[in-house]
C-alpha cells in the first residue's frame, strides 16, 4: 500500500495537472510558445510522434485496420502528444501526455487488441498492445529530449485518459531501463486511466516507485478494458461529477478531475493541524489500493 503526503496532493492539483494541460494545449495549438499555463512552468520540448513510422505502419497491407485506425485518431490532427516542462526554478520536471481528442473513437479501437509482453523493458509483464504501440511511436521523441532534465531533483511523468495509460508505461521504462540522466527522484501521477497490464497483479512491477492513480469511480474509461485488465496500486478516488456535460463528462480533467481532487485535498486539509509540512513524510495519509476493474475477471493472455 502506499503512503502519500497531503503535500503530494496538493502539487497534483497546483502543478501536474497544470502540465498535462499543457500538452494538451500544444496540441490544439492554444499555448504561446514561451508561456504555457500563464507562466506557471517553464516549457522545454514537445514529445512527438514518428512520422515515418506512422506512415510505414499505415501503408503495410499486413498491418490490421484497428491499428491503423488508433494512429490516425492519436496523431491525425498532429503529431504532439506531450510536453518536457520544469518548474520555474528548474528543480522539478514534468513528462506529460495527453489524451486524444475523440474518447469515443479511441476506446471503440482498443478493445480490439490483446496483452502483448513489454518488449525492452518487463518482458515478462503483459500490456495492453494499443496503448504500447501509442507510447513506441514517440517513445524516440522522449528519449532524444530527457537530456534537458539532467538538472532536476524531482521528475514526474503524468497524463490523463490514453495519455495516463502511455504515461503508465513510460514510468516503469525509465525507471527499470534508467534512462533519466543525474540523480532525480522519478514518481508518476496519472488521471483517468485505463487498466494497462494484463495477467497477472501489477502491484510488484511498481516496488518502491512511487505512482499515484487518482481516477473516478464514475468515469467509465477507467474500468477498461472490461475482462483481464489491471490497474497499477495505490489509486486516490475523486467525488463524481454531480452534473457532468456529455456522455464522458465524468471524464474531463478539467471539469471533474481537477475540482475532485480539489475536494479531496480539502478533506485532508482539514484532518490535520499542518497539511502542507516543509518534509512531506511529517504528515502522511494513507490511501487504499486501487479496486481491480470493476467487473472485470482475470484471464489467461491469449485465451
Amino acid at each position: 500500500m502506499s503512503t502519500y503526503s497531503v503535500l503530494d496532493l496538493s502539487y497534483a492539483v497546483s502543478a501536474v495537472a497544470l502540465a498535462v494541460d499543457d500538452a494538451y494545449s500544444r496540441y490544439n495549438g492554444t499555448t504561446q510558445p514561451d508561456d504555457p499555463n500563464a507562466g506557471l512552468l517553464r516549457h522545454l520540448a514537445n514529445i512527438v510522434a514518428d512520422e515515418h513510422r506512422i506512415a510505414h505502419i499505415i501503408g503495410d497491407d499486413q498491418v490490421s485496420d484497428p491499428i491503423k485506425e488508433l494512429l490516425k485518431i492519436v496523431f491525425g490532427k498532429s503529431k504532439i502528444f506531450g510536453t518536457i516542462d520544469t518548474s520555474l526554478d528548474g528543480e522539478i520536471g514534468f513528462i506529460s501526455y495527453r489524451g486524444a481528442e475523440s474518447v469515443l473513437d479511441w476506446v471503440a479501437c482498443v478493445a480490439f487488441f490483446g496483452a502483448v509482453p513489454f518488449v525492452g523493458v518487463k518482458p515478462e509483464a503483459q500490456v495492453h498492445a494499443g496503448f504500447l504501440l501509442v507510447y513506441q511511436i514517440v517513445r524516440d521523441s522522449l528519449l532524444s529530449n530527457l537530456n534537458l532534465l539532467a538538472g532536476c531533483k524531482r521528475v514526474i511523468v503524468t497524463g490523463h485518459s490514453l495519455g495516463a495509460a502511455v504515461a503508465t508505461l513510460c514510468l516503469l521504462d525509465l525507471e527499470i531501463n534508467k534512462q533519466l540522466p543525474g540523480t532525480a527522484a522519478l514518481e508518476g501521477v496519472t488521471f483517468a486511466s485505463p487498466g494497462v497490464f494484463y495477467g497477472e497483479d501489477s502491484a510488484e512491477l511498481f516496488d518502491g516507485l512511487k505512482n499515484l492513480r487518482v481516477y473516478n469511480p464514475k468515469d467509465a474509461i477507467t474500468h477498461l478494458p472490461p475482462v483481464g485488465a489491471w490497474h497499477v496500486q495505490g489509486g486516490q478516488a475523486i467525488p463524481p461529477n454531480p452534473h457532468p456535460k456529455g456522455i464522458f463528462g465524468q471524464h474531463s480533467l478539467d471539469a471533474t478531475y481537477e475540482p475532485g481532487l480539489e475536494k479531496v485535498l480539502a478533506q485532508y486539509e482539514a484532518a490535520g493541524p499542518d497539511p502542507f509540512p516543509l518534509d512531506p513524510v511529517e504528515t502522511t495519509v494513507q490511501l487504499p489500493d486501487i479496486e481491480r476493474v470493476v467487473g472485470a475477471v482475470p484471464v489467461p493472455v491469449g485465451a
